[in-house]
């Protein structure tokens, strides 16, 4: 997202949990005391419609003719006219009928607030955060971004700018002698709440220990160094493992996965096509004899039922129940398709799984069966999906995320899947 709407959107959210304080900070005096009268005279015209019937008539009459004169002193009144009457309004005496404390009154807000949220997140709206990188590009889980050192913010305020607009959380790992990094051994760190660190620890000359602490959980950290290791191997062979003094090891920033909306209403009113990105709950799948109970995935559907499937040369095919003939899913199908297949920016087509259940080598046909789904991440060489734990249940099915609300990366906002 460009930079000048991330400003925009800072200052906006900044005015909705700060603007009152901004203004009763900033405002002349005048003007601050025209904004309480404003209040006064609304917090009065409630009291009087709340407990019309429990008050007299001679009370109703004060108080409207009060309410009045507070409504013509915001726009007449001289500066001392208005203090007198704010000092009236708050030495008013009215007969404590119904009346609530600050502390009720809260609980009684909160607890409605409460409540809405969670029938807007049953029934209509549910948030949903993307976990791994099954589906990169179009939406990415928790990853690394190689950055050069001119690419990373050095200043404080840039780097909370960075955090808040972009969850990057930027580091910088070297190595502190001439060694190599113990393989397996990494252990969380203390850590404030949802800014995970893990150490991994670098052996010096074959036994001095070093902490290297990365900003991540400890799957991504391994994850991290894996990518690494895996891409100095192709090019140095054995020597990758070893590491000189003052040599940067990773470089850049871990930024969290996109968070989104999930509409769980578009399934009430239309079916499921090919195409869709759907989250769905894993409940009573399993792979490997791991059980995939309580999470939920995101993924895109590819196969409704009755379809048959395969995968040719990394070209997902599929041919419709009733049809004679298969059709590639590419640019012909859909803009989500043709951009997997065209293995450019990060996309690779569709992969085969030898490790899997279905569609494990080139030319691998399955049939979706009735009632049931077929989904796969985008990025299929990295994505436990359909190929692994089987096609799934049209009830598991939650709704198609329909709005990335953060971070304000090119993914945010409703068309993240068109672009």
């Amino acid at each position: 997202m460009a930079f000048y709407w991330c400003i925009l959107i800072d200052l906006a959210l900044l005015w909705f949990f700060c603007g009152n304080w901004i203004l009763e900070h900033t405002l002349p005096k005048k003007a601050l005391l025209k904004r309480k009268l404003s209040e006064a005279a609304k917090a009065l015209n409630t009291r009087i419609r709340r407990d019309n019937d429990l008050l007299s008539a001679e009370q109703v009459a004060k108080l409207k003719e009060f309410h009045q004169s507070l409504l013509t002193a915001k726009k007449e009144a001289s500066l001392k006219d208005m203090e007198a009457l704010m000092k009236k309004f708050q030495e008013l005496e009215l007969p404590p009928f119904r009346h609530h404390g600050t502390i009720a009154n809260n609980l009684e807000v909160l607890l409605v607030s409460i409540g809405v949220a969670f029938g807007i997140r049953s029934l209509f709206i549910s948030p949903f955060r993307i976990p791994t990188g099954s589906m990169q590009p179009t939406l990415f889980g928790i990853h690394y971004v190689p950055l050069e050192t001119e690419e990373i913010s050095q200043g404080k305020l840039a780097r909370i700018f960075d955090g808040l607009n972009y969850s990057r959380r930027y580091f910088t790992l070297t190595a502190p002698e001439n060694g190599v990094i113990a393989e397996g051994e990494f252990h969380p760190l203390p850590a404030k709440p949802l800014f995970p660190k893990t150490a991994v620890t670098y052996l010096a000359n074959g036994s001095v220990k070093h902490d290297l602490v990365v900003p991540a959980d400890l799957g991504n950290t391994q994850k991290l160094l894996y990518d690494i290791l895996v891409k100095r191997y192709a090019t140095m062979g054995p020597k990758a493992f070893a590491y000189q003094k003052d040599e940067v090891i990773a470089q850049g920033a871990m930024e969290s996965g996109d968070s989104l909306f999930v509409n769980r209403l578009s399934l009430c009113f239309a079916e499921p096509k090919r195409g869709d990105i759907m989250v769905f709950s894993t409940n009573g799948l399993t792979y490997n004899g791991r059980n995939l109970e309580g999470t939920f995935y995101v993924k895109r559907l590819v196969g409704l039922p009755g379809d048959t499937l395969k995968i040719h040369d990394r070209v997902l095919y599929v041919k419709p129940q009733g049809e004679t003939d298969f059709f590639p899913m590419d640019g012909s199908y859909s803009r989500p398709f043709e951009r997997i297949q065209s293995r450019n920016n990060g996309y690779a087509g569709h992969s085969i799984q030898p490790n899997g259940q279905y569609l494990r080598y080139d030319g691998d046909e399955f049939t979706v069966p009735a009632e049931m789904y077929f989904l796969m991440g985008d990025n299929t060489d990295n994505s436990l999906d359909c190929r692994f734990f089987g096609p799934i249940a049209r009830e598991r099915l939650v709704g198609k995320p329909c709005f990335v609300w953060w971070p304000f990366s090119n993914r945010f906002g409703f068309n993240f899947d068109k672009r």
